[in-house]
């Protein structure tokens, strides 16, 4: 019976440091690894999109497609809640730092997305000069290029050169 027992109890152990490892322990990293894509997805599909509004003859203002626009918010929203939770996981604080954010950065994460979900509606040819910024500085914290700056410089060299002529 001693014998059997000894038998069990190494894999019984081992199977519980297992499960303990990757159900407790790696838990933050993989989310954060999902959530990291999530993030790197919806930078590239809604870079670009804002919708416009105008008011109407009836001085009401109307959107180009509120459904869309309240798809994308709620998608941005979303991502923002999710990244909220990643320091609730037991053993975040051991992994924070070093390969994941830590809490500022969360928060500046989470600031951006919300902050991008508020700029998606140009009004009356008007949008929110800082959308680009957010779109930037969470691409900053998710390692991604961080081509703004020098777009912009091009794009004002640009409209000097244009100006001159």
């Amino acid at each position: 019976m001693d014998s059997l027992a000894r038998d069990l109890a190494l894999p019984l152990l081992v199977t519980f440091l297992t499960y303990l490892g990757s159900q407790q322990l790696l838990k933050p990293l993989s989310k954060w690894r999902e959530l990291r894509d999530k993030l790197i997805i919806a930078s590239v599909q809604f870079a670009n999109y804002v919708a416009y509004s105008y008011i109407d003859k009836e001085g009401n203002r109307k959107f180009e497609d509120r459904g869309m626009i309240n798809t994308v918010e709620q998608h941005l929203r979303r991502l923002a809640g999710e990244v909220t939770t990643l320091p609730d996981y037991r053993f975040y604080s051991i992994w924070k730092g070093s390969l994941l954010p830590n809490e500022k950065a969360i928060d500046e994460i989470r600031g951006d997305l919300i902050g991008w979900a508020n700029s998606l509606i140009e009004k009356d040819l008007k949008y929110d000069p800082n959308r680009e910024v957010r779109i930037e500085s969470l691409k900053k914290h998710l390692g991604l290029p961080n081509y703004y700056s020098d777009m912009k410089e091009t794009q004002e060299k640009q409209w000097e050169r244009e100006r001159k002529s």
